[in-house]
């Protein structure tokens, strides 16, 4: 089992609420850097949703901060933010042209949750990742190719490269939700060279997700008649196991965030009547992972107890005989794995004194918990 293992230069000592902290990890051999948000509301040990947001070509972390306000609707809904840096300002979504990033972006976005919720308290059923333009591409990318289990993906302008579709295979169902302007002149609503239609990603997803064949439309109301854009919603409800394929078509939207008040996070017509960021946590909101993976029967055992014994011991049970552990230091460092016959014994007497987040996995089910050493 290759193990991804992430080591923080700029450690979080000071994570507080109400905060806006920017840090670094080194992953595969690269300093990538990152911006964490938790809103006033957050209140350590009470578990929150993680929502990743990942910028577009060109941009940053603090540049899509500043152009989805998505910090507001943390504010509001009491939710830990994350925006990364990819590297030279572009993310690895196969696009397969000259100089296109290669560096492992799903690794370095699954190591970012491991340290995160060492520092905060996550809901491990409540992870999300929404992006602009390559962002939204990654996005996708992460739903189709990643281990783990995202609660939904939201995508702004941004479909998949023909390479990510043809070879997405997702080991989870998940909602999808497509943002995506008619008049898009940088990733065409039609598709282009190398790069599928936004119609085509819907279809992906609805057929994966079992979804109705035919959306049920609607019309949402236009308020702002001085953007020369309105807004449908395409739903394809039902779905097998209650999940959502939905689309936000916007006709003669452009290149941009709707709702946006920035004028340099795109091109082409800004739609008011909307709010992207406002829109994509409602959508997120009401899902969350139930750990199951697809083929895999919603009973197969998962249940994991952890009780604190004498010392610096834990006493790890569940109903199945046999579990990976793996645990991470406060740096994000793997300092333990192994294959071990349940219940089993922890001892954490060799490690320093702090925080460690615990991860189980047996039949292709996960659970995290955090253990402490005095």
């Amino acid at each position: 089992m290759i193990k991804k293992i992430a080591l923080v230069l700029f450690l979080f000592a000071n994570f507080k609420s109400n905060a806006q902290i920017s840090s670094s990890i080194s992953f595969g051999g690269q300093s990538r850097s990152f911006i964490v948000y938790a809103p006033a509301s957050y209140i350590p040990g009470n578990p929150v949703p993680l929502v990743f947001v990942l910028h577009g070509l060109t941009q940053t972390g603090q540049a899509i901060m500043n152009v989805s306000n998505f910090n507001s609707v943390a504010d509001t809904a009491n939710f830990i933010l994350v925006y990364p840096d990819g590297i030279s300002n572009a993310w690895n979504i196969n696009a397969n042209l000259p100089g296109a990033s290669t560096a492992d972006d799903i690794g370095f976005i699954e190591a970012l949750i491991d340290t995160i919720s060492v520092n905060y308290t996550i809901d491990q059923n409540r992870i999300y990742s929404c992006g602009f333009s390559a962002g939204g591409f990654m996005s996708h990318m992460l739903a189709c190719k990643s281990s783990r289990c995202f609660a939904a993906i939201a995508s702004v302008a941004g479909t998949m490269t023909d390479s990510v579709y043809n070879s997405c295979a997702p080991i989870f169902n998940l909602p999808v939700l497509q943002i995506h302007g008619t008049s898009d002149n940088i990733v065409n609503f039609n598709g282009s060279l190398g790069n599928k239609s936004a119609t085509d990603v819907v279809d992906y997803w609805k057929n994966f997700n079992g979804c109705n064949a035919a959306p049920i439309i609607t019309s949402l109301p236009n308020t702002s008649l001085l953007d020369f854009s309105t807004v449908q919603l395409l739903d394809y409800s039902p779905c097998s196991n209650n999940d959502l394929v939905q689309m936000l078509k916007v006709n003669g939207g452009g290149h941009q965030w709707p709702g946006t008040s920035s004028l340099l996070g795109g091109l082409g017509t800004i739609n008011m009547d909307i709010n992207a960021s406002a829109e994509i946590w409602k959508f997120f909101r009401t899902n969350a992972c139930n750990s199951s993976p697809q083929g895999i029967p919603s009973n197969s055992p998962n249940n994991f107890q952890l009780e604190s014994t004498q010392g610096n011991n834990y006493y790890l049970k569940g109903s199945t005989p046999i579990a990976l552990i793996d645990i991470y230091n406060t740096n994000g460092q793997l300092v333990f794995s192994s294959k071990v016959n349940l219940p089993y014994d922890i001892n954490i007497d060799k490690f320093t004194s702090g925080m460690y987040l615990l991860k189980v996995f047996s039949n292709n089910y996960q659970t995290t918990f955090k253990i402490k050493k005095p």
